[in-house]
């Protein structure tokens, strides 16, 4: 726990985070390793998570009409997932890994959930991380406008 908490501390989205919320998002979060070429996030499943990448870097991306069209490169700190978790909608692109290998925190959606449900000031950092992105911020300016938070469905496998 202490690793990922510390970890989660170095992102930009995180560092304003009370460090005892930090604390119990930590003890929920896990630790992936991804090889080349895999796909952390697929486009159109479920939002059910938000990722921290560590170490490695990604390529998000959606199908256009030519194949596959680049919208964002990843490295150490970026934060991905989270659109999807704040609006309850799907997955809008895909994250890829393209080094040897990525490891990233996996935030559940549950852990998200709580976080949003405590002070809604942390709404709005997870909604400016996406903003900087050009694919979601229609999505985004939908979700902050909402005047309800948007909750998502628990695992009942989950603590």
């Amino acid at each position: 726990m202490v690793t990922i908490m510390a970890e989660l501390l170095v992102s930009s989205v995180f560092s304003r985070v009370d460090l005892s919320v930090l604390a119990e998002i930590a003890r929920r979060s896990s630790i992936e390793i991804h090889p080349e070429g895999a796909q952390i996030c697929r486009y159109g499943e479920s939002s059910d998570g938000m990722f921290v990448l560590v170490r490695g870097e990604t390529i998000a991306g959606v199908a256009g009409e030519n194949g596959r069209e680049i919208i964002g490169r990843g490295g150490a700190g970026t934060v991905f997932g989270e659109l999807g978790v704040i609006s309850g909608r799907p997955r809008s692109a895909f994250v890829e890994v393209t080094s040897e290998e990525a490891s990233v925190i996996a935030i559940p959606c549950s852990a998200v959930d709580d976080l949003l449900a405590r002070r809604t000031g942390y709404a709005v950092l997870l909604a400016s991380n996406s903003r900087s992105r050009r694919s979601s911020r229609l999505l985004v300016q939908e979700r902050c406008e909402s005047p309800r938070i948007v909750r998502c469905a628990r695992d009942p496998r989950e603590n």
